[in-house]
């Protein structure tokens, strides 16, 4: 690829697609972590072992921040540092996403709080960030 190796991380079902061969020619390096979704955890190991990934950027929807999340509510380990861009405007309706999808708490005693936060102007949003673990090397 021209900007360097592209990998992509695909459930076991994804693997045998008519895309796969598409990206397969194109030099990307395809790899199931589980059978129909990501394992996030083995994801992120094999970043570590195969590839030397000391950290990962994250950007997604809905979705993508609501399986990271699930990850982090059953290994804590999984997220030190949350980043939101915040638009000064409002959307909604009965069907909107919420930004972090996935099971979520179903309780807020079960909450885990940022070690530290901030909030900065960006351009014209804003920037949120919180700490959820210092790292550790």
């Amino acid at each position: 690829m021209k900007n360097g190796p592209v990998l992509i991380a695909c459930g076991e079902i994804a693997l045998n697609s008519e895309k796969a061969d598409w990206f397969k020619k194109k030099g990307v390096e395809l790899v199931s972590f589980g059978k129909n979704i990501v394992n996030l955890k083995k994801l992120l190991s094999y970043l570590t072992a195969e590839h030397n990934v000391g950290s990962v950027y994250v950007e997604g929807g809905s979705g993508v921040h609501g399986a990271f999340y699930d990850a982090f509510l059953k290994d804590s380990l999984m997220i030190d540092e949350i980043n939101f861009y915040i638009a000064p405007f409002l959307l909604g309706g009965e069907k909107a996403l919420s930004v972090v999808g996935g099971r979520g708490l179903g309780n807020l005693a079960f909450k885990k709080e940022f070690l530290y936060s901030s909030v900065e102007l960006f351009k014209k949003d804003y920037l949120f960030r919180g700490t959820l673990n210092f790292y550790r090397p």
